[in-house]
């Protein structure tokens, strides 16, 4: 995996610009924003209000071979879960110039009855510190779901604790990566874009 690539015609996607960043896209009678990326094949990103009314396993398939992307694309949806409403709407804020599908959750256990209800993620952004189930037990019971929904899931923490070693709990716990809060826009892109595959 390379650097990213956001030229149009490079990533492929048909368009009359020399990039696609936060474009209008018709999708099932729909318009999404989405942000063409290619880390070695094509990725759209799109941010929306709530991933909660957007059935994945039905639209999914139509980003993926809509006509604007001759090669086909993966398309990333992302969520975020904090126990402080600010942060949740300050890190959502930051999302939003990606347009990419936002859900926000409270807590580790109102993200867990959304997976009993069959939301799936691509992207989580666990805060750490969390009342009654932190980010690390919460990460160790998604990846425990029964029938793999947990597996996949790239779970991001976002962190104030900058004490020595707290990557070491964060890899053990199955976080695939972390932030250092305040969390930067540039941060959140760069976690994006990296991990795209």
């Amino acid at each position: 995996m390379g650097s990213p690539i956001l030229t149009a015609n490079q990533i492929p996607i048909v368009s009359g610009k020399e990039q696609v960043i936060n474009e209008p896209l018709d999708v099932d009678g729909t318009t999404y924003r989405i942000t063409g990326v290619s880390m070695g094949n094509p990725h759209g990103v799109v941010f929306v209000d709530s991933v909660a009314d957007i059935d994945i396993e039905k639209i999914g398939p139509k980003f993926e071979n809509h006509p604007m992307f001759p090669d086909r694309v993966n398309t990333e949806f992302i969520e975020l879960v904090d126990d402080n409403k600010v942060n949740l709407r300050i890190e959502a804020a930051l999302l939003k110039d990606f347009k990419v599908k936002i859900e926000t959750f409270m807590s580790g256990e109102a993200i867990l009855k959304a997976y009993k209800f069959g939301r799936k993620y691509d992207i989580i952004f666990m805060d750490h510190m969390m009342p009654e189930m932190d980010g690390v037990e919460t990460t160790k019971r998604i990846r425990k779901l029964p029938g793999g929904d947990g597996k996949n899931v790239r779970i991001i923490a976002l962190t104030a604790n900058a004490i020595q070693g707290v990557e070491n709990e964060y890899i053990a716990a199955g976080m695939d990566d972390w932030i250092f809060k305040p969390v930067r826009q540039e941060q959140l892109k760069k976690m994006i874009l990296r991990k795209q595959h």
